[in-house]
């Protein structure tokens, strides 16, 4: 399902109208959409106000199918808009995933951190000496 809410700049014509709405007429019937919060509506709806004056339209990836299957005026008018071929309608609508990079100063950061890190020496205790055992000799006896 599309998103689809009034832009921040929108005015109604009535000064003394505290809501901004906008009724729009769709497969959905009639829908107050205010500046406060977004809908949701289907991708056909959606299409026909795309790039509209007054509106924000925002199309997720759950929506290409149905905007692949579009109806031929529907198609038309994207493609007008858009300046593409039919095939193309929803790589331009839909925004693109966010694809998070690692870049090299970071990865070189954290291993310098890493390298940097003071290494407290081990504490090492000295031996105790413990003395031998004397063993003494017997005295070995001469034979005569």
């Amino acid at each position: 399902m599309a998103t689809i809410r009034l832009k921040d700049s929108y005015k109604a014509g009535n000064r003394y109208e505290p809501t901004h709405l906008l009724i729009i007429n769709g497969s959905e019937g009639r829908v107050k959409v205010t500046t406060a919060e977004s809908l949701e509506i289907s991708a056909v709806v959606a299409s026909r106000y795309y790039l509209g004056k007054h509106l924000d339209v925002v199309f997720t990836e759950s929506d290409r199918e149905d905007l692949l299957s579009l109806p031929e005026r529907e198609t038309l008018i994207l493609t007008n808009l858009l300046r593409c071929n039919p095939q193309d309608i929803a790589n331009r609508l839909i925004p693109p995933k966010e694809i998070t990079k690692v870049s090299v100063p970071e990865i070189l950061k954290a291993t310098a951190k890493k390298a940097t890190k003071k290494i407290t020496p081990k504490k090492t205790t000295p031996k105790k000496t413990t003395p031998k055992k004397k063993t003494l000799k017997e005295p070995v006896l001469e034979e005569e």
